[in-house]
């Protein structure tokens, strides 16, 4: 293959020559992929998400006192954001549950530091709202200061819950 200029591919496939136009090849990858309008990512012909951009989520959930449950709940969420969304996701929960459980252990004050990091690196925030009701966002330290933070810093804030397997928007 040899690109002789940004209008030309030529192609030397089984010693036979193929000259094609940027037209012509513009044309061809139109079967392969197709251009999401409105936004800055390739979706393939399955939905999946290509180029060098993925949208990126940080999730946050109530962990305290439902630390096992809190971590179940975030793992299958991510899951599904990134199965039907194609989103990159960030889950503390999931991502430090298996950690503490190996001895890292911290207050809200230690954790924040490192949250708050990835809620710089974040397109949008979403907040799980748990099956144990919305109350616990309420009662959540951590999820508050997440929001105020998510908040300060012009993040865009989604609230989700998990109902059949599938992600709701609320």
């Amino acid at each position: 293959m040899t690109v002789t200029n940004q209008n030309q591919l030529v192609l030397n496939i089984d010693n036979k020559t193929r000259i094609f136009s940027s037209e012509q090849v513009k044309n061809a990858l139109k079967d392969v992929y197709v251009k999401d309008i409105g936004s800055d990512y390739d979706i393939d012909k399955k939905g999946t998400q290509r180029g060098t951009q993925l949208l990126k989520v940080y999730l946050a959930i109530p962990y305290t006192r439902m630390e096992e449950s809190s971590y179940t709940q975030a793992t299958e969420a991510t899951m599904l954001i990134i199965n039907q969304y194609g989103h990159n996701v960030f889950s503390p929960i999931t991502h430090s549950h298996p950690i503490a459980k190996l001895g890292v252990k911290g207050t809200w004050d230690y954790w924040q530091h490192i949250d708050y990091q990835f809620i710089d690196w974040c397109d949008e925030v979403w907040v799980l709202i748990p099956e144990q009701g919305i109350g616990k966002l309420f009662d959540s330290e951590g999820v508050k200061a997440e929001i105020q933070y998510a908040k300060t810093h012009n993040k865009i804030i989604k609230y989700i819950s998990v109902e059949n397997e599938e992600i709701k928007l609320h």
